[in-house]
């Protein structure tokens, strides 16, 4: 994707109703979508200032219509912004915030129930699976990933799928469940070598626990080194930034090297 060309045209969609403010009212989902994929975009891009702004632009505009809206409005507008609360928490990687806004997404949930498309449903429950793990918080993270993997029926976005289970081998190497990790190491590589879309950051992530698990505990640092100097190579690319946004990799293996959570080591890292 050329990244540079989708956020422009993204935010001249959006510019587009800001010059023609009556439009909006015509058509408030198509609207809430453009600012939805102009947020998608700049997300990807780490372009915070901008998803900062339309993140607040969508906010209010949801709170200034809401009683406007009805009942499908209503659904799109909860998951756009819901979703676009999270991520902008995992780019300021303020996770421990982010756990606040979990009770309240659970609670729509509940009230939406089967009204929820299953893929925005698993986005959800992805972010905020993530969001427990960089925390610390692996049991729940476990949790939230289970509720994608187990999902009755046939599986949907494999990219969605591919994240979850190598998410899910974070998690237990956190948990030192080695022997678990073998096995659901031998059952992910052979789901994502089947994946139409593949990234090299999944395949790294594969070939780093494949010696992780070979490798004694207090030899791990080394192999985590030598891996995360692949990583940053591989975060240059454009082509990776989805995968690096899904996972963030480099700053678990930080945090296994310094014996600290994600959010802990984030935080370090800015105060130097």
């Amino acid at each position: 994707m050329d990244f540079e060309t989708s956020l422009y045209w993204s935010q001249r969609w959006v510019e587009l109703y800001e010059a023609e403010p009556r439009m909006i009212m015509m058509d408030v989902d198509m609207y809430m979508r453009a600012i939805n994929q102009l947020l998608t975009i700049a997300f990807l891009t780490r372009q915070e200032d901008i998803y900062r702004k339309y993140l607040q632009t969508l906010d209010n505009f949801r709170t200034e219509t809401y009683n406007q809206f009805n009942h499908n409005s209503k659904i799109l507008s909860f998951l756009v912004v819901h979703q676009g609360r999270y991520n902008q928490h995992f780019l300021a990687g303020s996770f421990h915030e982010a756990l606040t806004i979990i009770p309240r997404t659970l609670q729509r949930l509940k009230r939406y129930g089967k009204m929820v498309d299953t893929h925005k449903l698993f986005i959800l429950y992805y972010k905020m699976a993530w969001i427990n793990l960089a925390c610390g918080m692996v049991d729940p993270a476990i949790d939230y990933f289970n509720l994608i993997l187990n999902h009755p029926g046939k599986p949907l976005r494999e990219d969605i799928q591919a994240f979850t289970r190598i998410s899910f081998l974070l998690c237990l190497y956190e948990k030192e469940q080695f022997d678990l990790l073998d096995y659901r190491l031998t059952q992910t590589s052979r789901y994502i070598r089947h994946c139409r879309d593949r990234y090299a950051h999944q395949d790294t992530c594969l070939s780093m626990f494949r010696q992780l698990i070979q490798t004694p505990q207090n030899e791990a640092t080394t192999i985590l080194q030598q891996f995360l100097n692949q990583f940053n190579q591989l975060e240059r690319l454009p082509y990776e930034w989805r995968a690096f946004s899904f996972i963030r990799i480099t700053d678990w293996i930080h945090a296994q090297m310094h014996h600290t959570t994600i959010q802990n080591w984030i935080q370090k890292k800015k105060e130097v």
